[in-house]
């Protein structure tokens, strides 16, 4: 989903890399790192985000992108909104412990 945004993004703003840029970021090379990353995490303990979508944290940064590419022009108010009902929350888990 992400490389379709991408190249659909590219497309539009008439982007074509140059070949220095196939032979720094080909395609292989990433997939390469990709992979080197994601075993790094699962061996250092991390739990990636995809495993559990519904995390707090995880669900409003879903949230976040679902709501910014609805309505880019509503996102700040709606950002500024969740930060606080976040820092609501936590000051309630702090005083209730």
């Amino acid at each position: 989903m992400i490389d379709r945004a991408w190249r659909e993004f590219c497309n539009v703003m008439n982007y074509r890399a140059f070949a220095e840029y196939r032979q720094c970021y080909a395609d292989g090379l990433l997939a390469q790192i990709v992979d080197a990353a994601y075993q790094g995490i699962r061996a250092i303990g991390v739990t990636p985000a995809s495993d559990n979508p519904k995390a707090p944290i995880v669900g409003l940064l879903n949230s976040a992108w679902t709501t910014f590419w609805k309505s880019p022009a509503d996102y700040q108010k709606w950002e500024a909104e969740r930060v606080q009902e976040l820092k609501d929350t936590l000051s309630e888990k702090r005083w209730a412990s």
